[in-house]
């Protein structure tokens, strides 16, 4: 009985490390699952976001809202490659970890301690060579077995035979703990290249989202001129495109809109309330001054005549 219970122990060992090993893997991936959310959301509210109508004429604005856009979702999709990684799967053998033991950090490790290996080798490749002898050794006392099962030696044979399945199943369990181990530092080393990754893709995505902003929102951050007074006060408008697309038809098509004869009634200085003076050419037309209509100069005096304002 103690002598199955000692055969157990590093059985047991074996199996508790590689659940912890297998724990460690799988909270990383949880990490990076919840990145990809994060990253995705932002990727999201990128695309849906776009709203191009809202930036200015100047093509300079739409050429910068244009590249923040791209920057943006250039850094989402970086943090997303890297992250997604993590989450794939890995396979990993004796033969990869014999290849690379002089690269891999598990390589250095076993070189730096030889009880990672429980004494069963100095090197992986003297490992790999030892589980495969283990294998190969119980293959061939069973078939001995088998052979001389009726014989005076299958008493011996059978003894045989479960000395070399044990010593199977002792290397078995430390080539699990092994691989277990360098699956967890895999992982982890993909964790670390991720993190990296959302760092600049965050920054990416920042530097992207700013431009952005600061394209579509050029408009609206510039006044168009002094704040008027409560008494009206003359001047001339300088209607811009979308301004003269919008007050064609009620000025008359014979009235110039490069320097529009108008009076400012009073408002905000982004919102004026106006009226065009009437002329020969030009109708008296009541309309509120923005931005994207034109801007005020009233630093001009205009002569100006009676003029009956229409209502509302």
């Amino acid at each position: 009985m103690g002598e199955k219970r000692a055969q157990d122990q590093p059985a047991d060992r074996a199996a508790a490390n590689i659940a912890a090993n297998r724990e460690v893997a799988n909270r990383i991936r949880d990490v990076a699952k919840w990145l990809i959310l994060v990253f995705g959301a932002i990727g999201g509210v990128l695309l849906t976001g776009t709203q191009l109508s809202s930036i200015g004429e100047d093509g300079t604005d739409l050429g910068v809202a244009i590249l923040g856009f791209a920057v943006g979702l250039i850094g989402a999709a970086i943090a997303l490659g890297f992250t997604v990684v993590v989450l794939l799967p890995t396979r990993i053998t004796l033969t990869k970890l014999a290849e690379k033991e002089k690269k891999s950090l598990i390589g250095r490790l076993v070189a730096e301690d030889d009880g990672i290996l429980d004494g069963a080798a100095k090197t992986i490749e003297e490992f790999a060579e030892v589980r495969n002898a283990a294998i190969a050794a119980v293959a061939k006392a069973r078939v001995d077995l088998e052979s001389k099962r009726k014989t005076a030696s299958a008493q011996q044979l059978q003894k045989d035979l479960e000395v070399a399945e044990t010593k199977r199943e002792r290397i078995g369990g430390i080539s699990g703990e092994l691989l277990s181990l360098a699956l967890t530092e895999k992982v982890k080393r993909r964790m670390v290249i991720a993190t990296v990754a959302v760092f600049v893709g965050g920054l990416l995505v920042a530097t992207g989202i700013g431009l952005f902003s600061w394209a579509t929102n050029q408009d609206g951050s510039e006044p168009i001129g002094e704040a008027v007074p409560m008494r009206p006060s003359g001047g001339f408008v300088r209607l811009s495109r979308n301004g003269r697309e919008t007050l064609a038809g009620s000025l008359g098509r014979r009235c110039g809109t490069s320097h529009l004869n108008a009076i400012a009634l009073g408002g905000p200085p982004n919102a004026l309330e106006m009226v065009a003076v009437p002329d020969p050419r030009c109708k008296a037309v009541r309309f509120i001054l923005t931005p994207t209509v034109g801007s005020f100069d009233n630093q001009r005096r205009v002569r100006t005549t009676a003029v009956a304002i229409p209502g509302r």
